[in-house]
């Protein structure tokens, strides 16, 4: 698989790239126009929400070479998820998905200033090679608007220090130590501050829980979930990342907070 994520030497990742080329759209929409080397060409347009800047968006794509050669795909492997504008991806696919709509579907054609440049890709996109897409707009992916609401009545206090609240009741038996769970989830600090969410990557977490494989917050707060149960986790700092920062989002001695969906759950 090529990696669309960019690299400080335009490195394989995960994924692809983006194009551009003036081009309009079959309703009144003003014209999008697209910098030099990149085309741009809508074989059908989206009806649904239009992109901008910053926008988590979903995609599938196939990537080919000049001769024609499908040098990856997004079709087996399931779709592709980024945010426009935020230097994810190779600038021909930051700026190609202007002004399409979800729904839409585009070939992109992007040369090499564009894409890989000089270096190619992972001894599979060659050096100064002028690359195509095949991209469909399969949705824009809302962010969390914030921690769940709940009554401070409703609040569970552990002897660890561990605090939840049931959101949504769950139903069959609960999560035991050792079961392998699949878990949504968005992730806070007591600012408000998103600094992590399942929807980014478009699929839950899949976990086994009470063996040290996420913090001892999570590894604790899961056991006793059901089935499709919702809680909030609120972490104290012993149970998170105690005095240790994460990077530039979570400071050290950070409460950590978590809306939690239990999507399934293997014993």
């Amino acid at each position: 698989m090529i990696n669309l994520f960019k690299t400080i030497n335009y490195s394989i990742f995960t994924a692809l790239l983006f194009f551009f080329m003036a081009c309009g759209s079959s309703n009144n929409e003003e014209q999008t126009s697209f910098p030099e080397g990149l085309e741009v060409e809508d074989v059908v347009s989206g009806t649904g929400q239009l992109v901008a800047d910053g926008d988590l968006i979903q995609v599938h794509y196939t990537g080919y070479l000049e001769d024609g050669e499908i040098f990856d795909s997004s079709l087996e492997r399931g779709p592709f998820i980024f945010q426009v504008g935020a230097g994810q991806v190779i600038e021909g696919w930051d700026k190609g998905f202007a002004g399409m709509r979800v729904g839409g579907q585009r070939n992109i054609t992007i040369a090499p200033e564009l894409a890989y440049g000089e270096q190619g890709a992972g001894g599979v996109i060659p050096p100064n090679a002028t690359i195509r897409f095949e991209v469909e707009l399969l949705d824009i992916i809302q962010e969390p608007d914030g921690v769940w609401p709940y009554d401070e009545g409703d609040v569970v206090t552990t002897d660890s220090g561990l605090q939840y609240a049931i959101i949504t009741e769950g139903d069959g038996e609960p999560v035991r130590a050792n079961d392998r769970v699949m878990v949504y989830y968005d992730g806070f600090l007591t600012d408000g501050t998103l600094f992590d969410t399942s929807s980014r990557r478009g699929q839950p977490l899949n976990l086994q829980v009470g063996v040290g494989m996420v913090i001892q917050g999570w590894d604790e707060g899961l056991q006793g979930m059901r089935l499709g149960e919702e809680r909030v986790l609120i972490i104290p700092p012993s149970l998170g990342y105690g005095d240790r920062a994460r990077g530039d989002l979570i400071p050290a001695n950070s409460t950590l907070i978590f809306n939690v969906r239990i999507e399934d759950i293997q014993r």
